[in-house]
């Protein structure tokens, strides 16, 4: 619990360095947008503005480490922007009078909506802060999605993303019927068929988009830029291991009910949900449950019940608490023998609908009852998957291996990085060399039109003073 923890806050993390990137590019794209109008109006009366074409370049080398740049240079020595990944979505225009261009917003909160049951109707309110800024009023916005799918899979990718691209007011706009862009203000509803549109909005910068059955974004998968791809994409891989351990966490904790209470199916329990070993944590109310349905890493709990009265634990070989032979508990200790098929829960699975019977026969559980009382364990596994304790190692090396390669590739990375930089800097760079030499000649060539000055100056002495005479 304490590792899903630590990853969840580093999770967290990324998604709060996302908002500070948010709030970075709006100001550098502002002081670019002031700058471009400078240069435009100096270039105009027929000026060079080095100064602040310098600044303007400056900042462009900033805003370029937190994603793709295109810049396209213009008349008057202004510039068009936008980003590789949305070339579309224009940042900075030339013409100041155009004030039709994107800035980004951050997103505070998703949440898909259920029905009584707990299943998605298809609903999804997203609450975002007006171009990152927290002070400003949270917009509130319903996307109408159209399925239970759709709504997982928008929810999940606007979770990640955490970024929307919006107007120059941070306002979220939509075509209407007659194609003009209009502002879906706070309270305001997508529809479904907006759906298409709305993964436009998305500013998702690590992969590739073909989501909705044409291209989204253009990332170029095998070359991703920018910090902001980082922090974006560092939730997948979190998410994954946070998956891993939950996996782990549901499939100990399911197994070691089963054999407490003689069932794979909570319904055939011959012992009440109230003598689980494991059970639930519940957030809102920040008590256990008496249920084990949905157990992960982060919400599994040894049950209070036993805690207090440990006679309530069942020990004998027949399904009845108290004290006992034994033979129960010894098999509960045996369950680092059982393999079981964790890649049988599918990425991203929701384990808040998941129940016991529906777990252990996912990862190779067969039967009704999975095991009887007479022998006490059988549980019916297969022979193929992993146990617990190996499939949590390989965890753990996966990591490892996983952070080793991260480790590299940066080193790498630095390298390439600096070598570009140096090649840069020898094309637009100033060589202290070249311009000692440079000086050095300047300096000679002076003094050689000095004396041929003198010399002139000399001879016309002469002749005049001579004539004089």
């Amino acid at each position: 619990m304490i590792r899903i923890i630590s990853w969840k806050k580093t999770n967290q993390d990324s998604q709060k360095l996302l908002e500070s990137n948010v709030t970075d590019v709006n100001s550098y794209l502002n002081q670019i947008n002031e700058l471009n109008k400078e240069i435009r109006s100096v270039s105009a009366v027929g000026q060079t503005p080095n100064d602040l074409m310098d600044k303007r370049d400056n900042l462009v080398d900033k805003l370029s480490e937190k994603f793709g740049i295109k810049l396209d240079r213009d008349k008057l020595d202004t510039i068009n922007l936008s980003s590789t990944e949305y070339p579309d979505s224009a940042f900075v225009k030339s013409d100041p009078n155009d004030t039709d261009y994107s800035r980004l917003s951050y997103i505070d909160t998703v949440t898909a909506a259920t029905d009584s049951s707990g299943n998605l109707t298809g609903d999804v309110t997203v609450k975002y802060y007006p171009l990152g800024n927290e002070n400003s009023t949270l917009q509130t916005v319903t996307i109408k999605t159209g399925s239970a799918t759709d709504a997982k899979s928008l929810k999940d990718e606007l979770t990640q993303c955490r970024i929307l691209i919006t107007d120059k007011d941070g306002k979220l706009t939509m075509k209407d019927s007659s194609n003009k862009e209009v502002e879906v203000g706070d309270g305001g509803t997508v529809s479904a068929s907006q759906l298409t549109e709305l993964k436009t909005k998305i500013f998702q910068t690590y992969k590739y988009d073909t989501s909705s059955g044409t291209a989204v974004n253009n990332v170029d998968n095998n070359h991703v830029k920018g910090d902001i791809a980082a922090n974006q994409s560092v939730q997948e891989t979190i998410q994954g291991y946070m998956d891993n351990l939950d996996r782990l966490a549901a499939a100990l904790g399911y197994s070691v009910n089963a054999l407490q209470v003689g069932s794979l199916d909570t319904a055939n329990s011959s012992l009440s949900s109230s003598e689980l070993i494991f059970v639930t944590y519940d957030e809102t109310n920040k008590t256990t449950t008496s249920t084990d349905k949905g157990l992960t890493a982060k919400n599994i709990r040894i049950n209070a019940n036993l805690l207090a009265d440990t006679s309530k634990l069942n020990c004998n070989t027949s399904s009845a608490s108290g004290e006992g032979d034994g033979k129960r508990a010894n098999a509960i200790a045996n369950l680092n023998t059982i393999k079981m098929n964790f890649s049988n829960i599918a990425a991203g699975t929701d384990f808040s609908k998941i129940d016991r019977k529906s777990f252990l026969t996912s990862v190779g559980m067969s039967g009704t009852t999975g095991f009887s009382d007479n022998d006490c364990l059988k549980l019916n596994a297969g022979t193929t998957g992993s146990t617990v304790d190996s499939y949590y190692k390989s965890v753990i090396n996966n990591i490892a291996v996983a952070t080793q390669e991260a480790s590299r590739q940066q080193d790498s990375q630095e390298d390439i990085l600096a070598d570009i930089q140096d090649q840069r800097s020898q094309v637009s760079g100033v060589s202290l060399d070249e311009e000692t030499t440079n000086l050095i000649q300047y300096q000679h060539a002076y003094q050689a039109n000095a004396k041929v000055i003198s010399t002139i100056d000399e001879l016309l002495d002469v002749v005049i003073n001579g004539l004089k005479k």
